[in-house]
């Protein structure tokens, strides 16, 4: 009996497998010296526990003392930041009883990943030592308790998040991001060069990389080594940012759909009036993808663009092909009345 050959499995059935993996992402683990690294906006500045910078930390979820500080130590969580604030700085500043420096020892016991002053307050001696002593840093900040606690966990959430990264690029089109995916060498780089030509901002060139905020929404950004740059055949390396200025790239985007960009095939039946679109599955979260045949004199770009404008013209309510369609189904129904 002659065996039948078995079919190839398609590009988007590889991304498919290579995806699903991505829901069992754990969370990532972050130490204090990463955090201060990606955190410039804070305005951050270590005073003391300097040996202290590589504990780690594994929420994004702030912690202000209060309680604790007179004894009550039940909900101080490990690895988490601990906010001191004018009422709790002025309170230490004024006490110096046994049993507050009994409290804070048992604080620093308890695994904090580290401690933050707000508003450039100088924190007292004690909290110096303490902070040498049991390995903690201690970080004043002159932002205020409100836009520190929020700067913190906006960064926290983009480090301590599920990452997964996957050859493709990323570029920002109209506000929304689009993924632009495809076999090796069909072209997603030249496709991305033409939209930054026609103005758009590129995220990321050849690598992606995916975390889920904690609203559940996707976000993509490049390579830290390679970004604002792109690697086009024949030409190598090109630095989008000189030749275009800043305005051509963005650190990083919203992921709202992806392209899939194919070889032409003679032998498959293009819908032209699909509505549907494919999704994929990536860290839980699902990405609808469109599908664009490449071939000799189809601008992918202008394609792209078009397809951009459809989906902002879905979201407020119309859609180009629906109507197409709904016009044709009364036309077959009652071709007489028109």
């Amino acid at each position: 009996m002659e065996r039948v050959p078995e079919q190839e499995e398609s590009y988007l059935d590889r991304l498919s497998k290579a995806f699903a993996r991505t829901d069992s992402v754990s969370p990532r683990k972050v130490t204090v010296e990463a955090f201060i690294s990606c955190a410039d906006s804070l305005q951050l500045r270590l005073v003391a526990g300097h040996s202290g910078l590589g504990n780690q930390i594994n929420s994004t979820k702030i912690q202000k003392p209060g309680l604790a500080l007179a004894g009550y130590l039940d909900y101080i969580e490990h690895g988490r930041f601990q906010v001191l604030g004018r009422a709790e700085i002025q309170f230490l500043s004024e006490s110096e009883s046994p049993k507050l420096r009994k409290s804070l020892e048992d604080i620093y016991k308890r695994g904090i990943s580290c401690v933050l002053v707000t508003r450039d307050q100088e924190p007292p001696e004690l909290l110096c030592q303490l902070a040498d002593r049991y390995d903690v840093p201690l970080i004043v900040s002159s932002l205020d308790g409100g836009d520190l606690v929020e700067g913190v966990v906006s960064v926290l959430e983009r480090q301590l998040a599920p990452q997964f990264s996957f050859h493709g690029n990323f570029i920002a089109v109209y506000g929304l991001g689009v993924l632009i995916l495809g076999e090796s060498a069909v072209g997603k780089s030249e496709c991305a060069l033409d939209l930054v030509f026609k103005g758009h901002q590129l995220v990321a060139d050849d690598v992606v990389y995916v975390w889920r905020n904690s609203s559940g929404r996707l976000w993509g950004r490049g390579n830290e080594m390679l970004r604002d740059h792109m690697e086009i055949r024949g030409l190598g390396i090109v630095n989008i940012k000189d030749l275009f200025s800043v305005r051509a790239v963005m650190d990083e985007h919203q992921i709202d759909f992806g392209i899939l960009l194919e070889a032409w095939d003679p032998h498959r039946n293009y819908q032209c009036l699909d509505v549907d679109f494919e999704h994929l599955a990536l860290l839980g979260v699902k990405v609808p993808i469109i599908r664009l045949p490449v071939a000799p004199g189809r601008n992918i770009a202008n394609l792209i663009e078009v397809t951009v404008r459809n989906q902002l013209l879905r979201a407020r309510g119309g859609y180009s092909s629906e109507e197409v369609t709904k016009k044709l189904d009364a036309f077959l129904s009652h071709p007489n009345d028109v």
